[in-house]
C-alpha cells in the first residue's frame, strides 16, 4: 500500500467473506435482500470458496490507485464486492481489448467497445426495486436514487476503463 493512500484495499479485502464491507465501511445499515450476514445467525448470508475469496484479494492487490478508487466507488454505491469488482473488471477488459466474450450477441474482442453498466445498476438497486414494487415510488426520492446510483457505477466504470486505455495506448 502507498505511504499516505486511503486503506481502501483494506477495506475492499474484508469484502468478500460478508459481501457488505462497503455498507460497513461508510456506516450504512441497509438490509441487503441474499448477501446479508448476521452474527447471530451462522447461515445467513452467501458462503464464498476460499479460492474465490484469494483470487478476489490477489485482484485487489494487483489494482493501482485510480482502479482502486474506481472499485471502490463502485462497490460502495452496489453495497457489494462482487457486482463492484465485475464491473470494474468488465471495463479493464474491453479498454484492453482482451474479452473474448459476447455482449448483447456481438462479439466484444473489439478495442472500441464500451461496455454498458446497466446491469451493475440493476444487480446494485435489486433490493429498493423490490421494495419500489411493493410499497410505490416515492417521487422526488426514489427516482433521484436512481439516477445517483446509474451515475455512481457508470462513472466509476468510465474511470477505471479510462485509466486501462491510458495503459494501452
Amino acid at each position: 500500500q502507498q505511504q499516505g493512500f486511503p486503506s481502501f484495499s483494506a477495506d475492499l479485502l474484508e469484502l468478500p467473506n460478508t459481501d457488505l464491507g462497503p455498507a460497513r465501511a461508510v456506516g450504512g445499515g441497509e438490509a441487503l435482500l441474499l448477501s446479508r450476514r448476521s452474527e447471530g445467525n451462522p447461515m445467513s448470508g452467501l458462503p464464498h470458496p476460499p479460492i474465490l475469496v484469494e483470487k478476489a484479494k490477489r485482484w485487489v492487490n494487483s489494482l493501482d490507485a485510480w482502479t482502486l478508487t474506481a472499485l471502490y466507488s463502485a462497490c460502495v454505491e452496489a453495497k457489494s464486492f462482487y457486482i463492484g469488482a465485475g464491473l470494474i473488471d468488465e471495463a479493464m477488459k474491453a479498454a484492453a481489448g482482451d474479452d473474448d466474450s459476447t455482449i448483447n450477441g456481438k462479439e466484444a474482442n473489439n478495442k472500441n467497445i464500451v461496455r454498458d453498466g446497466k446491469w451493475a445498476v440493476g444487480a446494485a438497486r435489486i433490493e429498493e426495486e423490490f421494495n419500489i414494487e411493493c410499497w410505490g415510488l416515492v417521487e422526488g426520492g426514489h427516482d433521484y436514487d436512481r439516477l445517483n446510483c446509474s451515475i455512481q457505477m457508470h462513472a466509476a466504470s468510465f474511470l477505471a476503463q479510462t485509466v486501462a486505455q491510458s495503459r494501452v495506448a
